[in-house]
């Protein structure tokens, strides 16, 4: 054996660990890696055979491979880098060369060997590292930790892109607010434009396509020319210009309150990806989750009612989907499907056969639905104006500012198409009424904003 030493090592070798595992069958990288720590020896085969010693260092370590009362412990990295079940490196045994038990020792009672020391007595506590009872306990801790990690990574990665959406969505938001805010001036101009044409109706001819007035707002005298609609009377044309300030002040003002809840909700969302990036545990990120996400698990939210001394929610009571709704200025409950399938549940599951189902002629939209209770058989007209207008304003063909038509039935003379078709229907037995979506926005449909 000693003709295959360190010293005769073929010159293919690089490493001492490389010749190790070429001539020892059984010998791991791991396990190699660990014999030339032990034996302090130089690992590049080169400054190996430039010391007289190493032969000697890398046998005596070898050599107690075979020793039967070799005391060792399992250690594993705490950053899962590398694992031992000896422990037989310097930085796990105090930096002390290691010792081959005496021969002696090894032969006393054959039958009936003395029990091996305690491990822990020749293991060093070094930082870095965690020491095990057995390797199942070392290969368990491994595999739980290398799972941790995974679910470490995979839920960081997932709240990432959950935040990322978040910013994007925030400046696709931002952009859009910003090209509804107009500058004051813009708004003076028209509200200035309908005090001009009200103060000169007298002179305003039927037809007439502008208007060429002094400019009383300004402080010098000038002219200014008005744009007018021939198709409208000059009274008209005024309270066009009136409309048109007021449908833009209005937007400003949303555009700007969006703008700023945008900001704020840009800063919580770079703090918490600050948070996320310095997040180091599984539970810092699970308490991220429910921030960044908005909702808790089932489980934790139902043991938390039950802590308060409550009942878990039963999910069973109500058959009905929750289903949006507004109350008119009547009173009247008015109920709103925003997409194929939840107008499909508002006339499957929540609809009742004396309802009023309202929705847009000729186009696609919201199916919208006035609530009768059983002691009323027709809600009042401005109740189905502004259920109309609701139908109309959530469709494809309200949206151009221009008028359009609302069919309503009662909902037994609603038929669906087929379970293939969600949210298609035929009817009969329907009225019509005639929406202008220019008009200002009733009060109850501002509600929807609100939800």
């Amino acid at each position: 054996m000693k003709t295959q030493t360190a010293a005769a090592a073929p010159a293919p070798f690089v490493t001492l660990e490389q010749w190790l595992i070429h001539t020892f069958t059984g010998l791991g990288r791991n396990l190699s890696e660990e014999l030339v720590l032990a034996s302090q020896a130089k690992s590049p085969v080169a400054d190996a055979l430039k010391d007289p010693q190493s032969e000697e260092k890398v046998w005596s370590v070898i050599k107690l491979l075979g020793e039967p009362r070799l005391t060792f412990k399992p250690a594993m990295k705490t950053d899962l880098s590398r694992y031992t079940v000896l422990s037989l490196m310097p930085e796990l045994r105090g930096a002390e060369p290691v010792k081959q038990v005496p021969e002696s020792t090894a032969e006393e009672s054959p039958a009936a060997p003395a029990p091996a020391e305690d491990s822990s007595a020749h293991v060093s506590s070094a930082p870095g590292w965690k020491h095990f009872p057995a390797v199942n306990d070392l290969v368990d801790e491994y595999y739980a930790a290398v799972e941790a990690r995974e679910q470490f990574q995979q839920l960081r990665e997932r709240l990432r892109n959950e935040l990322r959406s978040e910013d994007e969505k925030l400046n696709s938001r931002i952009s859009v607010a910003s090209q509804h805010v107009k500058n004051d001036e813009h708004l003076s101009d028209m509200k200035r434009s309908g005090d001009l044409v009200l103060a000169n109706l007298g002179s305003i001819e039927p037809g007439q396509t502008e208007l060429e007035v002094d400019d009383l707002y300004s402080g010098e005298s000038q002219k200014i020319k008005i744009k007018l609609n021939p198709n409208l009377t000059p009274s008209q044309n005024a309270q066009w210009f009136y409309r048109q300030f007021s449908k833009s002040r209005s937007r400003q003002k949303a555009a700007k309150l969006a703008l700023d809840e945008a900001a704020k909700k840009q800063t919580v969302v770079e703090t918490q990806m600050k948070q996320l990036e310095n997040a180091q545990t599984n539970e810092e990120l699970r308490a991220l989750r429910e921030l960044i996400i908005g909702r808790k698990p089932a489980a934790v939210m139902q043991q938390q009612q039950i802590n308060k001394g409550g009942q878990p929610p039963d999910r069973k009571k109500s058959g009905k989907p929750r289903m949006l709704s507004v109350t008119s200025s009547d009173g009247w409950t008015i109920y709103v499907g925003r997409n194929r399938h939840e107008n499909d549940q508002l006339l499957s599951k929540l609809a009742q056969p004396n309802d009023i189902w309202l929705h847009i002629l000729g186009s696609g939209g919201a199916h919208v639905l006035v609530r009768v209770p059983a002691s009323k058989q027709e809600p009042p007209l401005n109740t189905l104006k502004e259920a109309a207008q609701i139908a109309a304003r959530l469709s494809k063909g309200g949206t151009s500012g221009s008028k359009v038509r609302v069919v309503y039935t009662q909902v037994k003379h609603v038929k669906k198409l087929g379970k293939d078709k969600p949210g298609q229907v035929r009817y009969e037995n329907e009225k019509t009424l005639e929406v202008d979506t220019s008009a200002p926005m009733p009060k109850c449909m501002k509600q929807l904003f609100s939800h």
